[in-house]
């Protein structure tokens, strides 16, 4: 039988991720075909060795111009595209075959790109139990054209987020979609591969808005890319000039997470009218969150309440809702809440910390130190954790607990002064000095209000 599917595929050192990929795949396609864009980690010679068809060329600078050199090289009817991180379940593979085979060629399909993340901050993020997930805690989902006819006149656009939609309607084909998944596992690859894609999806993007300034899908990713980056002034200058009455929802919320990290309630207050419209309830999680952190609980309740009816922002809105209840004292519905999210979420931290929080505040410390013990079980990177049990331990007068309680949260990324000073008391409380001071100066650093400490200590402030 002749060949119907070609794989292609466009790489870049991806040794890691490359031989499942060829493996999970070899039977779905006829061939597969590896576009190598400058590897310096011998990914062309595994691709090869694996049965792969691959041609070596410098990067374009276009993810579009990548794309439609790997489609050139593509032998049969029909082409399926795949980058390394991502995978179709073997199961799903009969769906892919029997969407072609019952094509008339007119039509490309579009699939479920499902991209796993422990990352509970992402817009569309929501929990998942799934073999697939890999230990990864939620996912988002976005569609994408990745199976389609072989033709000339089918290409891909665009410097960065290409897509074949558009010459696909230029081409009269019809677009379907097909309910199978990719499953993109974009945070296994290394460290160091995550930060280089995020570094030049940002240029890329960069490159896309100074060629269509006015363009709002230009803006859009520029801002998820600056965002990803931490550049959230970047991201927020972006999307600030289409404020206004027409401005979109997708826009509002990305606008809205850059505000939110910059920590500026004035703009983001300028966003309430969207919340009201349908399907706004994400951007109320956003906005109550903000309100949240300036300590605006009784202006946060009401849009936390409304974000609990979005799916997708119903487990974060649940966890900042508990937080604004107790804050408001009202802690049964708060202690609901924070039930209602470890029922959406059951693998997550954030309920049984913050209920530990909320026990400890009332003085209920054994209680308090179960919660978080729980919360600590669950994830042992997040440094509020390991901070609020070093305040137990100096509470109940165990400073050496205390204290291995205070180094682990100040080793971990991100730490906050409150953890540094947690250490400084417990090093303080066990007689040791200069490392108190070591601690208090690293405080004092990032929040100057805690200059005093040193100066206490015998340090210089």
């Amino acid at each position: 039988m002749a060949g119907v599917l070609t794989l292609a595929v466009i790489v870049k050192n991806e040794r890691r991720m490359l031989p499942e990929l060829l493996e999970q795949h070899r039977h779905l396609a006829d061939e597969i075909v590896v576009l190598d864009t400058g590897s310096q980690d011998g990914s062309p010679e595994l691709a090869e060795s694996a049965g792969a068809r691959v041609t070596r060329v410098d990067w374009p600078g276009s993810f579009s111009e990548a794309r439609n050199h790997s489609l050139s090289l593509a032998a049969h009817p029909w082409i399926l595209v795949l980058d390394a991180d991502e995978r179709i379940a073997v199961g799903d593979h009969a769906e892919v075959r029997k969407a072609i085979a019952e094509s008339s060629g007119a039509e490309i399909f579009r699939l479920i790109q499902r991209t796993y993340s422990d990352d509970a901050e992402l817009l569309d993020w929501r929990p998942v139990d799934s073999p697939h997930a890999r230990g990864r805690a939620g996912a988002y989902d976005v569609r994408l054209g990745r199976l389609f006819p072989r033709r000339p006149d089918l290409r891909f656009e665009g410097v960065i987020h290409e897509m074949i939609e558009p010459s696909a309607k230029r081409a009269g084909l019809t677009v379907r979609d097909l309910d199978v998944i990719i499953h993109h596992y974009k945070e296994a690859q290394s460290i160091d591969r995550q930060r280089e894609k995020a570094q030049l999806y940002l240029e890329l993007s960069r490159r896309k808005w100074r060629l269509a300034p006015g363009c709002p899908q230009a803006a859009f990713e520029l801002a998820m890319a600056a965002s990803a980056t931490g550049h959230h002034a970047e991201a927020a200058s972006a999307l600030t000039p289409f404020v206004g009455p027409r401005l979109s929802l997708p826009l509002a919320e990305q606008l809205a997470l850059a505000l939110l990290h910059l920590k500026d309630l004035d703009a983001l207050e300028q966003l309430v009218p969207w919340t009201e419209r349908a399907g706004g309830e994400r951007l109320a999680g956003l906005l109550g969150a903000a309100y949240l952190q300036a300590e605006r609980s009784a202006a946060a309740e009401p849009l936390l309440r409304r974000a609990t009816r979005h799916p997708g922002a119903a487990f974060r809105a649940f966890v900042d809702l508990g937080v604004a209840l107790d804050a408001l004292d009202q802690p049964a519905e708060a202690d609901a809440a924070w039930r209602e999210a470890e029922r959406l979420h059951p693998e997550s931290d954030l309920p049984a910390l913050n209920r530990g929080r909320a026990a400890r505040r009332a003085g209920r410390r054994e209680e308090a130190e179960e919660f978080l013990v729980e919360a600590r079980r669950r994830r042992a990177d997040r440094w509020q954790t390991h901070a609020l049990l070093a305040a137990l331990a100096l509470e109940r007068g165990d400073y050496a607990a205390a204290l291995g309680h205070a180094r682990r949260a100040v080793e971990l990324p991100g730490c906050g002064a409150d953890g540094f000073l947690r250490a400084c008391a417990s090093a303080l409380a066990l007689g040791r000095r200069g490392e108190a001071l070591g601690f208090a100066r690293r405080a004092a650093a990032l929040d100057p209000e805690l200059s005093s400490v040193v100066d206490q200590l015998g340090g210089t402030s």
